[in-house]
């Protein structure tokens, strides 16, 4: 199975944007809230070298996630992916 997992804040309109894309394409998808947890998402943010929200990963059973990067990565992602 695949699915993305986005990293941020509720209050975030880029966090909110990365889910209103996968919503609209109905692709597997779930938010990690981190409104209250500003270390675990400095944490994030130094593990894969961002320095914004949200921090959107593709994960797959058996791989390792894969950094998409942010809001505007997951929009160029999608839209290359599908070849548009």
């Amino acid at each position: 199975m695949i699915y993305y997992k986005i990293l941020g804040r509720a209050t975030c309109p880029f966090c909110c944007k990365a889910c209103e894309l996968l919503k609209e394409k109905e692709i597997n998808f779930m938010f990690c809230e981190m409104e209250h947890s500003p270390d675990l998402i400095q944490y994030y943010k130094d593990k894969y070298n961002m320095t914004t929200v949200p921090i959107v990963l593709k994960m797959q059973n058996g791989y390792e996630p894969e950094l998409i990067g942010g809001c505007t990565d997951l929009f160029k992602y999608l839209e290359d992916e599908n070849g548009s």
